[in-house]
């Protein structure tokens, strides 16, 4: 469902021509778009009342609402921004690039009051349908549909979670008790509540048992006759009323010991009325185990019974796995198992992503394609994940899996829509996602940090949607994501059918329309699919060309006809020349691209860019040359960047009374460019990266104190700054730029190849709120590190992550009392250190260690741990090649 992205993205549209410093509106130009503002907003409060209806309540009708309101809102958009592009794109000029553009929208004066007539009609229909749906479907009620006599398959993993829930529901004590399994669809909850239920251990403990499945679309008055209906087959509970039935159970279970399971429960609502019909506390054991996708209706239970746990289903291992596929397709005896192809089905099984219900359903497909003496049709099915089979798994697992999409929040879907842009298994670095959302528009008042920890961490920990990488210092704050496999084909197959994403050359039609045309793999053949999709008029109105495929070092044409495109993320191209055609981009707000030359002055043409990214084809340097190129001045016309990142380049002085006051990021500048003049303009800086690049050989050095303007910077909180070239000789950074210019009041320090001693970095231990510090390419050098201490001078007092990265460091003795509060360490490539001096260093939680010499690598060994959850992790390529 995408009606909900379409309104937020209109009304940050809007937003954006309204605050534009560039466009000027001719009156009643404003107050046109203003109203359409003000109706959308009932619209978007209308459309969240989905997160809030009961789960039991069919959404088909309501879905195909909101795809004809999500038709509508995209045709005011595009019929808006085509307006607004034709009128900047009449105005502009070579000579002049930075006046002020007239625009007039008194002509869109029907249009704008057909369509908010259309919203208005369109919020009524959907109160109205929201008011009238049925509470339940005729075929999807609740029931007490269970095999009792079912399989007797043996139960392939979860052997521990099976052991501990097993000693928790026949527990002695004379309590109630509930257990909850947790987990996405398909991951053997129910799988392991039948185990559970059947175990003749428990079967010979308790005085009853009953099973009710409740599914998505159930009836509350139904739980209990079902449940009455087990316990009483031969009662005439139909002609029974609420409280009767109530009544009946309370007596039938008083002074017995009665498991009831409920499996698959949506909403907690379904709990809350089967507890009136318990007995009194004291007067029977009650044990309930209960499934869900949901976290919170496990931990609704502990709200009325005091013993309660919840346990989340782990993945399978890849034995684990292998054993599930070998059984389901060859049988529990494992002499049948051909042994040729071994190889093959370990690799099959990986490819299901330690997701159960993935296996049984390829193993199923493997059964009934009566191939299992070929091993050249296993090995095609394990080497192509694309294959037929595993496709025609993911699309069942799809239908297992969409109830889950279906239910989730409206801000969540689409979220989730875009996530599927990437490939599958891509780490998505969450600072990318954040700025690509910026600039898609569905980003509103709240931050990514807000939308994470508010909603897509307990969603996504739920149904175990996103895989997370969490930062190395604050554990609720998300430094990568990436999508479950089996999510990544529903997002797609969902977003292609939405025609809010599409990934090409992946098959099928329906390419007409899409607003996001996104390029995976062969960018050659994707690229003149794009050209095609142009020349037929089929892409114009897309929004978004993503290229995130392999690199591609060869140039490519690029015929840009997407004259409404916002996003134009094409890094892993390069391109020899400037591509001019993106100048005709007017409301492009995110460019990405790999080119060595300098930037035309005409960029200033693309006065919407919030998001500019630059980085240069990977090549060899000459020393005896600076590579370092110039941004062109125009650059500070550019109002309303927010996010520059042009690695190598210098950044010139404004030549009048300019600045960038939206700039929140400046990565890659040279060091030539942090004057105190460049810096002043840039008084809303939070994140600076600064390259330095030192040859001597042709007269060459750097700027004199290049840290001493950073006084200017009031809110920099990340300061980055690494020598491109450290192999040179070192000293004259260290001596020019004393580290106490650094401003203390920094967070986050990365250093690389500057050649500082180590007694120098007494100045850095005494940041008072420096968190992270990565040390880098010898950013300090010589053989021993000594950190001053004592009980009333420690130093580091508030650092959490520490990085030392290819260093000659030999001895490393920090002083009693300094990082109190570190929580992870990394030493990677240095080969030279040789002892750990510090008795407190397993305070630190994580201690890893990459490529190190061996005499540090068993100092560390030798560290006893303070904490269970201490961890020392040592990864060897050396032994990775024995």
């Amino acid at each position: 469902m995408a009606g909900y992205g379409a309104v937020v993205s209109l009304q940050q549209t809007i937003n954006r021509i309204l605050e534009s410093s560039r466009i000027s509106l001719l009156p009643p130009s404003a107050e046109i778009i203003q109203l359409t503002y003000r109706e959308l907003t009932p619209l978007q409060k209308t459309l969240k009342r989905l997160d809030r209806i009961s789960k039991s309540k069919s959404r088909k009708k309501v879905n195909a609402l909101d795809g004809r309101i999500k038709q509508a809102v995209w045709r005011f958009e595009d019929l808006l921004e085509s307006h607004l592009s034709h009128q900047i794109l009449s105005q502009q000029s070579e000579i002049d690039c930075v006046h002020l553009f007239s625009v007039d929208l008194q002509s869109l004066q029907h249009d704008v009051d057909s369509f908010i007539e259309t919203v208005k009609d369109m919020e009524k229909m959907y109160v109205l349908e929201l008011g009238s749906l049925p509470e339940v479907e005729e075929d999807e009620s609740v029931s007490s549909r269970y095999d009792f006599g079912g399989s007797k398959a043996k139960m392939v993993g979860f052997s521990h979670l099976f052991d501990h829930a097993m000693d928790c529901l026949i527990r002695e004590e004379n309590t109630n008790y509930a257990y909850s399994l947790v987990g996405m669809p398909g991951s053997g909850k129910t799988t392991l509540a039948d185990k559970l239920f059947r175990d003749p251990e428990v079967s010979r403990w308790f005085d009853h048992r009953v099973w009710v499945t409740v599914g998505r679309k159930y009836e509350l008055r139904e739980i209990k006759r079902h449940i009455l209906a087990q316990l009483h087959p031969h009662i005439d509970e139909i002609t029974q009323g609420d409280d009767k039935i109530s009544e009946i159970l309370k007596g039938t279970l008083e002074r017995k010991r009665c498991l009831i399971v409920l499996d698959n429960v949506w909403d907690t609502e379904v709990l809350d009325h089967l507890r009136n019909s318990l007995p009194e506390k004291n007067n029977a054991v009650i044990r309930i185990l209960l499934t869900t996708n949901l976290y919170n209706v496990a931990h609704h239970l502990s709200s009325y019974i005091v013993f309660a746990s919840a346990r989340s289903m782990p993945p399978l291992n890849e034995k684990e796995s292998e054993d599930l596929l070998r059984e389901k397709v060859f049988g529990e005896d494992a002499r049948d198992f051909p042994h040729k192809l071994k190889k093959a089905a370990k690799k099959i099984a990986k490819n299901c992503d330690a997701l159960p219900l993935m296996i049984v359903t390829v193993a199923h497909l493997l059964s009934i394609a009566n191939k299992n003496d070929d091993p050249g049709f296993w090995n095609e099915v394990a080497e192509n994940r694309n294959s037929g089979v595993m496709m025609e798994a993911h699309n069942q697992i799809s239908k297992v899996l969409f109830p889950v999409y279906d239910c989730s929040p409206q801000s969540l879907k689409m979220l989730y829509l875009y996530l599927g842009a990437f490939p599958r298994d891509y780490e998505i670095p969450a600072s990318k996602l954040m700025i690509l959302l910026t600039a898609e528009g569905f980003l509103q008042q709240q931050t990514f940090d807000e939308i994470f920890d508010t909603k897509m961490h307990e969603f996504a920990r739920m149904h175990n949607v996103v895989i997370f990488k969490q930062s190395n210092v604050n554990y609720r704050y998300v430094k990568a994501c990436s999508l479950n496999p089996s999510w990544w084909h529903l997002f797609n197959r969902e977003a292609s059918k939405e025609k809010f994403l599409r990934v090409l050359n992946s098959g099928g039609d329906g390419l007409q329309g899409q607003r996001r045309l996104c390029l995976h793999s062969n960018f050659l053949f994707s690229f003149k699919e794009v050209n095609n999709l142009i020349k037929c008029d089929c892409a114009s109105t897309a929004r978004s060309l993503l290229c995130y495929g392999p690199y591609h070092p060869y140039s490519m044409p690029l015929d840009v006809g997407f004259k409404l495109l916002r996003v134009l993320d094409a890094l892993k191209v390069r391109f020899y020349s400037f591509p001019v055609e993106i100048l005709e981009l007017v409301l492009l707000q995110y460019l990405a691209l790999t080119y060595n030359g300098e930037l035309p002055t005409s960029i200033t043409k693309l006065f919407n860019l919030e998001i500019l990214i630059i980085h240069p084809h990977v090549s060899i340097k000459s020393c005896g040359a600076p590579s370092n190129s110039y941004v062109p001045v125009q650059i500070w016309d550019m109002k309303e960047l927010k996010h520059t990142e042009i690695l190598g380049s210098n950044l010139p002085n404004p030549n009048c009374d300019v600045s960038l006051q939206k700039l929140s990021t400046l990565l890659g500048v040279s060091a030539t460019s942090c004057t105190r003049e460049v810096l002043t303009k840039l008084p809303n800086i939070t994140k600076l990266g600064i390259q330095i690049e030192l040859m001597p050989e042709s007269g060459i050095s750097i700027p004199l104190s290049f840290f001493s303007p950073f006084a200017e910077l009031k809110n920099l909180d990340t300061l980055k700054c690494s020598v491109v070239n450290p192999e040179l000789e070192y000293g004259s950074v260290a001596f020019l730029n004393p580290l106490w210019m650094i401003p203390s009041r920094l967070r986050k320090l990365h250093l690389s190849g500057l050649g500082y001693p180590w007694k120098d970095m007494e100045v850095i231990g005494l940041m008072p709120n420096l968190k992270v510090l990565k040390l880098r390419c010898y950013a300090f050098q010589g053989p021993k590190w000594e950190t001053f201490g004592g009980p009333k001078r420690g130093s580091f007092l508030c650092l959490e992550y520490l990085v030392i990265e290819d260093t000659d460091l030999v001895e490393w003795e920090p002083g009693h009392g300094s990082f109190p509060k570190l929580c992870k360490l990394s030493i990677k490539h240095c080969y030279e250190l040789e002892e750990l001096r510090w008795p407190d260093v397993a305070r630190s939680g994580v201690i890893e260690m990459v490529d190190c010499n061996p005499l540090a690598v068993t100092c560390a060994k030798k560290l006893k741990p303070t904490y269970e959850h201490d961890i020392l992790r040592i990864i060897s390529s050396f032994e990775e090649l024995k």
